[in-house]
C-alpha cells in the first residue's frame, strides 16, 4: 500500500472515529452526571425529612406550652 492510500484512508476515517468516541464519552459523562444529582437528591431529601421532624417537635412543644399557658390564664379568671 501506498502512503498517499494510507494517508487518505485516515483521513476519512479520522472525523467518523472521532465522532464515535465523543459520543460515546457524551453518554458516559450523562449517566455519571445523573447518578451525581440522584446521590444530592437523596441526601436532600434524608436533611429534609430531619428538619422536619425538628420542627414537628418544636411545634409540639410550643403547643403543650400555650396550652399550660391558656389553662393558667383560665384558672386565673376563674379566681376572679
Amino acid at each position: 500500500m501506498e502512503i498517499n492510500t494510507i494517508t487518505t484512508v485516515l483521513i476519512a476515517l479520522c472525523p467518523a472515529i472521532s465522532a464515535v468516541v465523543t459520543a460515546i464519552i457524551g453518554f458516559l459523562s450523562l449517566i455519571k452526571t445523573i447518578k451525581s444529582l440522584k446521590s444530592n437528591n437523596e441526601e436532600t431529601v434524608v436533611r429534609s425529612n430531619e428538619r422536619i421532624e425538628r420542627m414537628e417537635r418544636k411545634l409540639n412543644t410550643l403547643n403543650t406550652k400555650i396550652a399550660s399557658i391558656e389553662k393558667y390564664l383560665v384558672e386565673k379568671g376563674d379566681r376572679k
